[in-house]
């Protein structure tokens, strides 16, 4: 849970199973089943996995011998367990102004390192809630999959204070603050609700706007 290992053939995987066997092979391992969700899509067990009380997807992400992933709703958030990356999805609402004029093309998310962090969805909306523009994610296979594209430019003007909602995915940077104030534009983080339901409202996504 909150992890998946290299594949066979895949890179990393002799590293990822030399690890585990040092870890496991012989001992006694307990399964701590997700109460909120028991198995994937492919009905593999949900859980964290303990041998002699140490957690061993713990152990794997501070190693970085796996790729990152979730299936919410879940119980655990594995940025709990001190990995050294404070992310997780979920579904952001905020604030925007320009301090200049700006045509939007596209949008980047950065991934935290060994991610796929992403956004799949974004959608822009005047100051009385009238939507503005929207886009959505087109996959891994499309490219640079950091990138969502809209159908149409559109202008955010100068000082005006627009909201935005982003729906990300997998693990994403994000700015640990309730505001952000950079160069072009001022952000205000109205609430963040991660994969397991928290509210946060000092989780501002890490876009870059072109």
């Amino acid at each position: 849970m909150g992890l998946n290992t290299p594949e066979i053939g895949e890179e990393g995987y002799e590293e990822a199973k030399e690890f585990v066997n040092k870890i496991c092979l012989g001992k006694e391992v307990k399964l701590d089943v997700d109460d909120r969700e028991q198995h994937d899509r492919y009905y593999r067990i949900l859980a964290v996995v303990y041998v002699n009380n140490t957690n061993l997807n713990e152990k794997l992400l501070r190693g970085k011998l796996r790729r990152n992933n979730v299936y919410p709703p879940s119980e655990f958030n594995p940025y709990e367990w001190k990995a050294d990356y404070p992310s997780i999805f979920g579904s952001f609402k905020g604030t925007i102004k320009r301090f200049y004029d700006m045509i939007v093309h596209r949008v980047f998310t950065p991934s935290c390192p060994g991610t796929e962090g992403h956004s799949e969805f974004i959608v822009f909306n005047y100051p009385d809630g009238t939507e503005l523009a929207n886009a959505t994610w087109n996959g891994y296979s499309n490219g640079d999959y950091h990138w969502i594209e809209f159908d149409e430019p559109f202008k955010l003007k100068k000082n005006v204070n627009y909201t935005y909602e982003i729906k990300t995915g997998s693990y994403p940077k994000y700015i640990h603050n309730h505001t952000l104030k950079t160069s072009g534009e001022e952000i205000t983080c109205i609430e963040f609700v991660d994969a397991n339901g928290k509210v946060h409202h000092d989780w501002i996504p890490a876009i870059k706007l072109e």
